[in-house]
């Protein structure tokens, strides 16, 4: 017995998946475009393609080593997000951040929480519950030494796609001996290198434009003065020094 369907039946599923705005159609673009979040950098604005950071889905950033520069791109569009409610979160960051040196910066050291995890389930349970949650406006996670699979990457990308809150990972480069480096799905990829002039933005992966392109963000006086991120010697240190709250997870 066959079954048969109607030409408007047929058509309509293939109608709604063109319609998802973060289809890309190759060098036709997405099917729907839609404003960014500005980076507060003008040139790094230009270059991409909702000038600005995609509202919806997982930003990578690669470099070798972590402290000072990804401070130093994110600090402006976070300060703007403090206009709107909610909480950025922190997950396993390199160093505590240093509640004096945030509130110089306009970041209000109550909206900032700290979340260190011991196994890559525990920061994958966290990522996920956070966007899950939309408590958070920003969520920026370092991946663990046990680095992530690209499925876990993609279930990440995913919940990243539903929330409301810009999601960044902070990613060790790979070498090019880097054998077990997996892929990422990440909507937007960018390579973080340090010069004595600035911090240098490569801009790797844009999903649904081909643009690339390089940038460079002069660095301010306050990371070529003194310390941004200050890691704590000990716990009455850290406890003098910061309000910020932390949550411990598993080992």
């Amino acid at each position: 017995m066959s079954v048969s369907y109607s030409s408007s039946e047929k058509r309509e599923p293939l109608q709604q998946v063109l319609q998802r705005p973060d289809l890309w159609k190759g060098r036709n673009g997405p099917a729907q475009s839609s404003s960014g979040l500005s980076t507060g950098y003008v040139d790094l604005d230009k270059k991409l393609l909702y000038k600005g950071w995609p509202q919806r889905g997982l930003v990578e950033l690669q470099q070798n080593s972590f402290g000072h520069a990804e401070w130093h791109l994110l600090l402006p569009s976070m300060k703007a997000l403090l206009a709107e409610p909610g909480y950025i979160f922190l997950i396993n960051p390199p160093a505590i951040p240093y509640a004096p040196a945030l509130m110089q910066q306009g970041i209000d050291p109550k909206r900032l929480l700290v979340v260190e995890t011991g196994k890559k389930r525990d920061c994958m349970a966290s990522v996920l519950e956070i966007l899950a949650a939309n408590c958070s406006i920003a969520l920026c996670f370092w991946e663990p030494r046990e680095k992530l699979f690209y499925a876990e990457l993609r279930k990440l990308q995913l919940a990243a796609s539903q929330s409301s809150s810009l999601c960044f990972l902070m990613r060790e480069a790979p070498s090019n001996k880097a054998r077990n480096y997996s892929s990422s799905p990440a909507v937007l990829k960018l390579r973080l290198q340090n010069y004595p002039q600035g911090l240098r933005l490569s801009i790797n992966k844009q999903r649904g434009s081909y643009r690339q392109g390089e940038v460079l963000l002069p660095w301010p006086n306050y990371l070529t003065s003194s310390p941004f991120l200050k890691a704590a010697t000990d716990q009455n240190e850290m406890d003098q020094g910061s309000n910020i709250l932390r949550f411990k997870g598993s080992s």
